[in-house]
């Protein structure tokens, strides 16, 4: 069906006064009444015809909601069911049936649809005026508004969402924050591992702890590998700097300091900060996927350019080439002598100077300078 051509329509699930949402909501059906009258589905029927029909067995009703139901809605088109103070929303997927043997409840006239809104109810109060006063009124069925309707649907499927997304980050069968204590070889770093992977899987420990443990250890070993575990040993020497961030001098390749005359340092990030920055960088693309990402003028993400730009120097660098940066009026230039990256390569940091003295420029710094820098707020390398 095209969209132009949808239609909505308001349905009261009660014939014979009696409330059958529940059993349209388990049958995935709508269901009117006047189920003692056969034949209506006979498409050749002229609506006078079919009126006629109708008049013969309900002398005292109207036949404009039999008649809707079977030939006005369409696959396709929406239905709202008013269930005080809520209303479901249902797509229909096929055509009116009719069923003998629910002559008796008065519910033969049936029609397959599909249940919007994972089969929740909305609140009557979420609506716009115009369709509240729809989902009023007192008649059996009626025309409704399709735009009202898929709006207050969008909205309601979005805090459906965003509830899910908050309940399967923030609800966990067990305290996220857990101290094991005990002696020396009880286990404790065993079952830190039970612990980890129940965490990232939602489910309880126990259930965990149940399953042969060379499983759980690859699930484990797969989680850590993804960076969505990781394994911290805190001991006597262990400090801040090692945990959140810290300068630390640059060793050689084959593991030794450089001498005293030429000792350079550079910025590192501990696991912590690390973790802290996958959790934003999941956060954002949380935000991007739900059309609710950050304003540019805000945040400033550069990673995937200054990636590509440590990859073009790095390349250069392998070629023996001299890659300088020079000041905006060219009086001035500085090369970047060297690249370092964080484990699976992703980039860290530039050495910036010559082979006897440089200094280390951290992609952190860059980023967190950028958006000062486009507004002119830095002018100089005294504004940094």
């Amino acid at each position: 069906m095209k969209e132009q051509d949808q239609q909505a329509f308001l349905l009261r699930a009660k014939p014979g006064g009696i409330d059958r949402l529940p059993e349209a909501l388990d049958n995935d059906q709508i269901i009117i009444g006047w189920a003692e009258v056969e034949g209506l589905l006979n498409e050749s029927l002229s609506q006078d015809e079919f009126n006629d029909i109708f008049k013969s067995r309900y002398p005292d009703h109207s036949p404009e909601h039999i008649w809707r139901f079977i030939r006005e809605m369409n696959i396709g088109d929406l239905v709202i069911v008013p269930s005080n103070p809520v209303f479901y929303v249902a797509r229909i997927s096929g055509p009116a049936t009719y069923d003998k043997l629910r002559i008796k409840d008065d519910t033969a006239y049936r029609r397959k649809v599909e249940w919007l809104n994972n089969k929740k109810s909305i609140a009557k109060a979420k609506a716009k005026p115009g369709l509240r006063k729809t989902l009023n009124f007192p008649g059996t069925s009626c025309g409704a508004s399709l735009k009202e309707i898929k709006e207050c649907l969008n909205d309601a499927e979005t805090n459906l969402h965003s509830r899910r997304r908050k309940e399967n980050t923030m609800k966990h069968p067990h305290p996220l924050n857990t101290i094991l204590y005990g002696p020396p070889g009880t286990g404790k770093t065993y079952d830190t591992i039970n612990y980890a992977v129940a965490i990232v899987e939602g489910e309880s420990v126990e259930k965990v702890k149940n399953e042969a443990p060379e499983e759980v250890k690859n699930r484990f070993d797969k989680y850590r590998g993804n960076d969505q575990i990781e394994m911290v040993t805190f001991h006597q020497n262990y400090a801040y700097e090692d945990f959140v961030e810290g300068i630390r001098p640059v060793l050689h390749e084959d593991g030794e300091e450089d001498g005293e005359e030429d000792v350079k340092y550079e910025l590192r990030e501990g696991v912590f900060k690390e973790i802290s920055d996958r959790a934003d960088s999941n956060r954002k693309q949380v935000a991007k996927s739900t059309g609710k990402a950050e304003s540019k003028s805000e945040t400033w993400d550069l990673d995937e350019l200054l990636q590509a730009f440590a990859n073009s120097v790095q390349k250069k660098l392998d070629r023996k080439e001299e890659v300088k940066l020079s000041s905006d009026d060219d009086k001035s230039q500085v090369a970047i002598v060297k690249v370092t990256r964080f484990k699976k390569g992703i980039f860290r940091s530039f050495a910036v100077g010559d082979s006897d003295w440089a200094w280390w420029v951290a992609g952190k710094t860059i980023k967190r300078d950028y958006g000062d820098y486009c507004r002119g707020k830095i002018k100089s390398a005294e504004d940094i």
